[in-house]
């Protein structure tokens, strides 16, 4: 009998407490035990990975609730917490060496089981399968990726070679140049109407690596977080590594996926710690016009919602084309619950620079910057003064570029509104299109293969068509596929053509 199930066995002789009736003990074991179970079944997907690893986890948790209940009366637990864990973690630790040493969970077993909760990006995944297919020498068109196609400004790459040449190479602060922050200050302030401290800042390798650590440095297990649908892949993701569910919000097409206030308000809970708000969208390219940013953040200040953090991640802001910007921090009263996401990629063509940061309180950079100096220190100090250069340009350098922009925007939208059954908003920002192609699914290609969904669409669409789309099921739409144009008029064309051909071919 193992020393879980005699804990189990003896529990009401050996340990009850006076202080709670057996109905009592019971009511709170089976409390437990549901919690753990719930805790399972609301983590994404799958909490673990084998039918295993869950029997272990669950015998682990049983060899630790007798003594815990034990503990309500002796209060040894409030005395010595770490006795508790000890004793229930040995079991838990045999039990993965033997299952390590049984070969029972396969290759999983070598792994972190919280690599089960996590998916794959398609984009990185799609992308991957384009650079296999032309290191074979196979001609693709990409439109999966996006990174602008146009090159930095040349002041920026000036900066770069200048930092090289004059030996800033070396570390700096974890939290970035106090040149870079105060710009950074300066910039927000100037454009936003926000106003920063440079301790208030911390710069990171990308905008990517600042949501994380947001969502780390304040989401905990039982946690809930609202991300509106369509979204970017990684925030899900993000959420299920900090142990927090995400809670997914529609929004719809026919309302160009602009989030209304009151759905906001009712997806609210006592357990909501955060709302993910990406405005201008990836992949949708909606931009919320200032008046329902403000409608927005005054969900956030009612009673009910005051203890949410809110997310706001600009990092597509620069790149709008009808529709004005506001932040959300600049929403009066909000400033203080705002983790303002932004970085140099998008608006100045620097993605291998890998150069964003966060803007928020002070004790939640404080957080971030122990986290950030556990993971990677600072980010590189060529490209920090390469963004010192970016923020010291004229708010008009870009203006060209993003004319540019729209003009593909206009040519996609025309040519996906002769292709039959495709159904798309028109984006107001960034640089995706996300057009329903659902009329095509369950149809069979000329082969006899039946395309699903929009991820057997794209497959078959870079196999056969050489194509590279992402599927917008990857992005919580799944009736869609996504289009980024940052990429030249010719390539556009040809995918274009190819799209509607694909779609055409389908009976």
């Amino acid at each position: 009998m193992t020393e879980s199930r005699k804990n189990l066995k003896h529990f009401n002789a050996a340990n009850a407490g006076p202080s709670l009736s057996q109905a009592e003990r019971q009511s709170l074991k089976d409390t437990l035990m549901r919690m753990v179970i719930l805790r399972a079944s609301r983590s994404g997907r799958r909490f673990i990975s084998t039918p295993s690893l869950t029997k272990m986890l669950l015998r682990w948790f049983l060899a630790v609730l007798p003594l815990f209940l034990s503990s309500l009366s002796t209060h040894s637990f409030v005395h010595n917490p770490k006795v508790l864990m000890k004793r229930g973690m040995r079991n838990l630790s045999g039990d993965l060496a033997a299952a390590r040493d049984s070969g029972s969970t396969g290759n999983e077993g070598m792994l972190n089981p919280l690599l089960s909760t996590v998916e794959v990006s398609k984009t990185i995944e799609i992308h991957a399968m384009t650079k296999s297919m032309e290191a074979r020498g196979e001609a693709v068109v990409s439109l999966c990726v996006g990174e602008p196609d146009f090159p930095p400004p040349a002041e920026v790459v000036e900066a770069t070679v200048q930092a090289l040449r004059e030996g800033h190479t070396r570390y700096t602060a974890v939290t970035g140049d106090a040149a870079l922050r105060q710009a950074i200050c300066k910039d927000l302030e100037k454009r936003k109407g926000v106003r920063y401290a440079a301790e208030e800042i911390i710069v990171g390798n990308g905008a990517k690596q600042e949501v994380y650590q947001a969502v780390l440095a304040l989401c905990r297990p039982g946690d809930e977080v609202i991300i509106p649908a369509p979204y970017w892949p990684s925030y899900p993701e993000i959420v299920k590594l900090a142990g927090a569910t995400p809670i997914i919000l529609e929004t719809t097409a026919s309302s160009g996926f602009l989030l209304d206030p009151e759905a906001l308000s009712q997806a609210v809970t006592p357990q909501t710690r955060m709302f993910i708000f990406c405005n201008p969208s990836n992949p949708t390219g909606a931009v919320h016009p200032p008046e329902l940013v403000d409608a927005l953040g005054d969900v956030l200040k009612r009673r009910h919602a005051k203890h949410v953090w809110a997310l706001s991640d600009e990092i597509y802001e620069r790149i709008i084309y009808d529709t004005p910007h506001k932040s959300l921090a600049a929403v009066p009263g909000l400033r203080d619950r705002v983790l303002l996401i932004n970085g140099f990629s998008k608006a100045y063509a620097m993605t291998g620079y890998r150069l964003g940061y966060l803007a928020g309180p002070s004790p939640v950079i404080k957080g971030c910057t122990t986290l950030q100096s556990q993971i990677t220190s600072c980010a590189s100090s060529i490209a920090q003064k390469a963004g010192i250069a970016a923020l010291q340009l004229p708010a008009t350098t870009m203006a060209p570029s993003v004319e540019i922009m729209r003009k593909k925007r206009d040519r996609v939208m025309s040519a996906l509104g002769q292709i039959p059954r495709v159904a798309c908003s028109v984006p107001q920002g960034a640089f995706y299109v996300l057009p329903d192609v659902s009329w095509y699914y369950h149809k069979k290609t000329p082969e006899g293969q039946i395309i699903r969904d929009g991820h057997e669409l794209c497959m078959y669409l870079l196999k056969e068509y050489k194509v590279a789309l992402v599927p917008g099921e990857s992005f919580g739409a799944p009736t869609t596929i996504r289009i980024s144009y940052a990429t030249s008029e010719a390539d556009l064309d040809i995918a274009l053509t190819r799209l509607a051909e694909c779609l055409a071919s389908l009976t």
